[in-house]
């Protein structure tokens, strides 16, 4: 188990703004997700059956609760709670940079969905920023 280690004040500036900013389009997107998959995935030229609609979904809710850890953490004061927040957001955005990569090289989705990847690949600085300024202010 960890032991809590307060900073010395609540989360810096950027780290709450970061964490606040991933969490609305994390939010929305996810919303979209849940109540309209097609709506969302149709401009990528995904073939929404029944099946992949229900997995859609499924991302939607782990988007959607993803929003809500981002939201609520933007005030943790905790070292470890705030470093593991980051540090589980940056994989986030490195897994789906290289998932949304992979796609684009071997083309499953349109090369007009490249703004996803260089969206994954800022919110991925941001976060890895983040980490590095809360380290240093150790």
């Amino acid at each position: 188990m960890h032991e809590s280690v307060p900073l010395k004040k609540p989360a810096p500036g950027p780290a709450r703004s970061v964490l606040a900013l991933s969490a609305i389009p994390a939010g929305l997107i996810g919303l979209i997700l849940i109540v309209s998959a097609k709506l969302f995935e149709a401009p990528m030229g995904f073939a929404m059956d029944a099946q992949t609609a229900t997995i859609a979904q499924a991302l939607g809710a782990i988007l959607l609760g993803l929003a809500c850890i981002n939201w609520l953490a933007r005030d943790v004061s905790d070292r470890p709670a705030l470093w593991a927040i980051l540090y589980g957001n940056f994989v986030v955005q490195v897994v789906s940079f290289a998932i949304v990569a992979r796609a684009l090289v071997r083309g499953l989705i349109p090369t007009s969905s490249i703004g996803i990847a260089v969206f994954h690949v800022l919110l991925g600085a941001a976060f890895a920023w983040q980490m590095r300024n809360l380290r240093s202010s150790i």
